[in-house]
């Protein structure tokens, strides 16, 4: 099986409308992402301008981390760094949005969850699989997908920004997961 047993115990999310804070997760995997730690947190800086957001994001990098956490205080955003955490999913019903790897675990313990999601296939994992694994869902129409080589800051924005604004989009997915 792809779940974790325990997964069934979490509540899902079942938010039928948002609230002026958007709460967005982030993670890379179980051991972070490099990418994401450079390129989404540009993101997220880049949508905090217009839209009020809460992060809750892996961080592949101590370093990198402090740098993160410096930019979030700067521009007010209310923020959680973590590096790994094995019970990550208990406490995260509430989250609107996921940007995410492609793991087999991770992006059907989100759809479990009802946490619609983004996601960005690490583009060197054997076989290709997170691709296959998102284009699965995106097949679907259950996710996003952005290709690692196809990522633009600019664009990725623009995608984050209309879609928590644009309630039928982002429910249409909700509901299909």
């Amino acid at each position: 099986p792809i779940l974790r047993k325990n997964i069934y115990l979490y509540q899902k999310n079942v938010k039928k409308d948002f609230n002026d804070t958007k709460k967005i997760l982030i993670i890379g995997g179980s051991q972070g992402a490099k990418f994401f730690d450079e390129s989404i947190t540009k993101v997220i800086l880049k949508i905090s301008k217009e839209l009020n957001v809460e992060v809750c994001q892996q961080v592949f990098n101590k370093n990198k981390k402090i740098l993160i956490e410096q930019q979030y205080n700067k521009y007010e955003i209310k923020h959680r760094l973590f590096n790994f955490d094995e019970n990550l999913f208990e406490k995260l019903n509430n989250y609107d949005l996921a940007i995410t790897r492609a793991g087999a675990s991770a992006i059907s313990e989100l759809s479990q969850l009802c946490i619609p999601f983004i996601a960005i296939p690490f583009p060197f994992a054997k076989d290709n699989h997170q691709f296959y694994n998102a284009k699965n869902y995106l097949d679907k129409d259950l996710c996003w997908m952005i290709r690692q080589e196809d990522f633009e800051v600019k664009k990725v924005s623009f995608l984050l920004k209309n879609l928590l604004n644009n309630k039928e989009e982002y429910f249409s997915k909700k509901n299909n997961i």
